[in-house]
């Protein structure tokens, strides 16, 4: 008797446990569809790597232009809005004519990836060096968001300010609504191809240009050695790739605004360009172009205007107001001008020699762009040297724009 009762109990306890593993099963297998979600120190968000596989668009728009054309003064219409990161020249930090460089800072550039320029050594300017490595960014006072008043003491002058690293400079971006950069260092709109094929990114181009003629007038302000005819061949055959012969991947993405277009209706122009990338023109822009376009300048606001004025200080020079503000206007290195007078200045500026020896080596893209020859001195007048964009405009041209 004894041992069939402990037999039993045996059998009983076995029966037990085996309800217990079951039930336990049960509970963790109805477990694993009811835990909470993770909590973020838990979560592995997507790297920029692995984001190929998501729906995550860039948006952004790249002002390609040349050297002395009005760039960045057409890229202030970008970086004086609140809503948009922009890039002043990124491509200071690649190697020239290094394609993979341009490639991947253009990439990292528009994706919000940004690289400190901490280890910048390309420059052979040693205070553009300088000031690269000792900010981890290149001009960043030509930057507005890199110098809000979280991380400058100062942000109109883009004084006392906070050192930034790369963390800091992409949570930044990310936080806008579009990326713009504006580049004089790319050499061939190709190059962007890769960027305009890649799905991560809503990229478009909008392309600035010039009279080459006021071009070198105002390279030759800063005694430069000017080669024209490199510049002409880059101008011709961006805007032809743009315009004549669009590949696919730039369809319907590349707009053309000419410099003098912006100089004679800049209210236009930058409508334009807004409705191009999708933002909205707003009264605060509107203000910002009627200051900076009509020669209007607060010399004791404008942080251009005080920082050259402390210069001329510091070398003891008594300049009166009037003089001085047109020393502002004049200046190579500011972005306020009496926009509807600089357009043409360089028929006054460039002798008969010089304009004949720029019409001959940028005579088909001056066709193209609708800048009339001049071929007496009793031709020259600031209506007669700028036709309309009848050769673009009209007849094959249908798969991008022109302002």
């Amino acid at each position: 008797m004894k041992r069939r009762f402990f037999v039993c109990l045996i059998i009983a306890n076995a029966i037990s446990f085996a309800c217990f593993i079951i039930r336990r099963r049960g509970t963790i297998s109805q477990s694993q569809h009811t835990r909470p979600p993770k909590v973020a120190s838990e979560v592995i968000l997507p790297t920029k790597a692995d984001a190929t596989t998501q729906s995550i668009k860039w948006r952004g728009v790249l002002i390609q232009s040349n050297f002395r054309s009005g760039s960045s003064f057409f890229g202030e219409l970008f970086n004086q809005r609140d809503d948009v990161y922009y890039s002043y020249e990124p491509l200071v930090n690649a190697k020239k004519g290094n394609t993979t460089e341009i490639i991947n800072t253009l990439k990292g550039t528009f994706s919000c990836n940004i690289n400190d320029a901490s280890n910048f050594e390309y420059s052979p300017d040693p205070y553009l060096s300088r000031q690269c490595k000792r900010n981890n960014v290149c001009f960043r006072n030509r930057m507005k968001a890199l110098c809000s008043k979280g991380l400058c003491t100062q942000p109109e002058s883009c004084t006392e300010c906070s050192p930034l690293n790369s963390f800091v400079m992409s949570k930044i971006c990310e936080a806008k609504k579009l990326t713009a950069s504006k580049v004089i260092r790319l050499p061939s709109l190709q190059l962007v191809e890769p960027l305009m094929n890649d799905a991560r990114f809503d990229l478009k181009v909008i392309h600035l240009v010039r009279d080459p003629r006021g071009i070198m007038s105002s390279r030759m302000n800063l005694a430069q050695s000017v080669d024209m005819k490199s510049t002409c061949r880059k101008i011709l055959r961006n805007v032809q790739m743009g315009l004549e012969h669009t590949p696919y991947w730039l369809r319907g993405r590349y707009l053309l605004i000419r410099y003098e277009d912006l100089a004679l209706d800049p209210y236009n122009s930058m409508r334009k360009a807004y409705d191009f990338v999708g933002l909205e023109t707003t009264g605060e822009m509107r203000e910002w172009l009627r200051i900076n376009t009509m020669g209007i300048t607060r010399l004791t606001s404008d942080p251009k205007a005080q920082l050259l004025w402390d210069i001329r200080r510091r070398q003891r020079q008594t300049i009166p107001a009037v003089t001085f503000e047109k020393l502002i206007l004049s200046h190579a290195f500011t972005t306020i001008r009496q926009s509807n007078a600089t357009w043409w200045a360089w028929v006054n500026s460039l002798d008969r020699k010089t304009i004949e020896s720029v019409q001959k080596d940028c005579a088909e893209v001056m066709d193209l762009l609708g800048y009339k020859i001049i071929n007496s001195t009793e031709e020259i007048s600031r209506f007669s040297i700028l036709n309309e964009l009848a050769n673009i405009a009209t007849g094959r041209h249908r798969t991008s724009v022109v302002a």
